[in-house]
């Protein structure tokens, strides 16, 4: 939950990302498809901390899991720990073969056409992967909400508290921030962490090239008139 210390050091990253914004021509000219994508770096969705502070964590894991696949065990216990989620079991041959079984459901969440089919799926991994919540400072980390059983292993961990996150995040801030890059071809999924949720690309460098793209078909169509 919310603590004194907390809203504290919120507070100052606030402060400080707020100062160190630039502004250059360059730079605006990517944000306007990027959505303020360094917004993303913020500790927060509503100007403080989140309730559950392993929600952002958990859906960058997971969108990274979707668009580079792990390989091994060692691979997602790797990849969980960068970051910074807490290990509590080791990962094993027959927790990567149901992370994947995962990611291809997962694929769904990410693709739904309207926010309809996308509560849809979400509601259906719910059920199938989450258990009712239960409080728990674990990892001295503050109290947060758990949404699996204690002796949950780590596929089953992954699954459950990753539906439960992008629960939490979507109805909170939006149903429509995962998605896929508005570049032609690139088909990475991204999650919109900007405080606008008007990200259109995964990275700076898809704007950039999507960016430089119009102004050249613009600059074409008007050299053609007479």
């Amino acid at each position: 939950m919310v603590n004194a210390s907390n809203r504290k050091v919120a507070r100052q990253h606030a402060t400080k990302g707020r100062q160190s914004v630039s502004c250059s021509p360059s730079a605006s000219f990517a944000a306007r498809g990027l959505g303020e994508i360094d917004d993303m770096i913020r500790p927060c969705c509503n100007g403080l901390v989140y309730v559950n502070h392993y929600i952002e964590p958990l859906l960058r894991n997971v969108t990274d899991l979707l668009n580079r696949p792990p390989t091994t065990p060692s691979d997602l216990e790797r990849r969980w720990s960068a970051h910074d989620m807490p290990m509590h079991c080791r990962a094993m041959r027959k927790d990567l073969e149901q992370v994947c079984e995962f990611l291809e459901l997962w694929t769904a969440v990410v693709d739904a056409g309207t926010e309809t089919k996308r509560v849809l799926v979400l509601n259906e991994l719910l059920t199938r992967f989450a258990t009712s919540p239960s409080i728990t400072n674990h990892d001295g980390s503050g109290w947060h909400l758990h949404y699996r059983d204690a002796d949950a292993g780590f596929a089953a961990t992954l699954a459950g508290a990753t539906s439960a996150a992008a629960a939490h995040f979507l109805t909170e801030r939006g149903m429509q921030r995962i998605r896929r890059c508005a570049l032609d071809e690139c088909t990475m999924a991204f999650v919109d962490f900007s405080r606008p949720g008007t990200q259109k690309y995964c990275t700076h460098r898809c704007a950039n090239r999507d960016a430089v793209r119009r102004h050249r078909a613009g600059s074409a169509g008007t050299g053609a008139r007479p």
